[in-house]
Formats: C-alpha cells, sequence, structure tokens
C-alpha cells in the first residue's frame, strides 16, 4: 500500500461516517444539545481539551 492509497482510504472514512452522522442527527430529531442526559458531552475529544 503506498500513501496515496492510504489516505484516499481515511478521506472516504470520514465521509462515510458524517454521512452516517447526518442520518442518525435527522433520525433521533435533529437540533439536538451536545449533552447526554448526565449532563456529561457527548464528544469525548472535547474533554480532553
Amino acid at each position: 500500500m503506498n500513501t496515496m492509497h492510504i489516505a484516499d482510504l481515511i478521506v472516504r472514512c470520514a465521509v462515510e461516517i458524517e454521512a452516517i452522522s447526518k442520518e442518525l442527527y435527522y433520525e433521533l430529531g435533529g437540533n439536538m444539545s451536545p449533552v447526554n442526559v448526565g449532563g456529561k458531552p457527548l464528544c469525548f475529544i472535547s474533554s480532553l481539551f
């Protein structure tokens, strides 16, 4: 595998993840706050910084 092939796979995965997240967002009612019932952020990455 060369570097361009790996980069292409990463981009494709990111696009698929974004598409799935949009579908879930609209399926779950859209316009939701980014915290869960316990008050913690849903995105664990934001809690790392």
